[in-house]
């Protein structure tokens, strides 16, 4: 279905039945609503999300040192954030040197950079309840993030979908944890 100008819309003559809604659009991030269930009786979308735009935060270089036992993310983006312009980004982190934004073992909240490069700390603490072990090798790949994520848990792949985010990024980069 289509929205009207207000973004409103209707789906009409849906069998009753369990569906999987998407919603998108050209320069948007895609949104999956799963398991919802349309039964007899009045029923109704209440809860529909606002799409953000794919961000245009371009990841140019990514930096990451060990400083007093904790890992130093320092992110450069193009454009650059400030207090007028802000960016936003988000990290990914695996043991896999093919780490992206679907093979991860962990995800960071999304970041708002306004100076460049942004820079974030994940303690050991941290990394080990994330699944990780003091000495083992990790990588992380950082992306330019939207302000309206989008992101879902897709329930078929269990796992956290970002749509929004800008593929335009570095290679990989390793650190061992602390």
């Amino acid at each position: 279905a289509l929205t009207n100008s207000n973004g409103q819309f209707v789906l009409e003559d849906v069998p009753f039945g369990t569906y999987t809604i998407e919603y998108e659009k050209a320069q948007y991030g895609v949104f999956k609503k799963f398991n919802f269930s349309h039964q007899e009786g009045p029923s109704a979308i209440t809860d529909t999300p606002s799409l953000g735009k794919t961000s245009s935060t371009e990841i140019t270089d990514l930096l990451v040192n060990i400083v007093n036992g904790q890992v130093v993310f320092s992110i450069t983006t193009s454009p650059a954030g400030n207090n007028s312009n802000r960016r936003y980004v988000r990290y990914f982190l695996s043991t896999s040197a093919t780490v992206s934004n679907s093979n991860y073992m962990y995800h960071s909240p999304t970041f708002t950079s306004q100076i460049n490069p942004y820079q974030s700390i994940l303690t050991q603490t941290e990394l080990i309840n994330a699944g990780f072990t003091s000495g083992q090798t990790v990588y992380v790949k950082a992306y330019g993030e939207s302000y309206w994520s989008n992101e879902y848990l897709d329930s078929d792949l269990n796992k956290m979908i970002f749509p929004n985010l800008n593929l335009s990024t570095t290679n990989s980069v390793s650190f061992i944890v602390p």
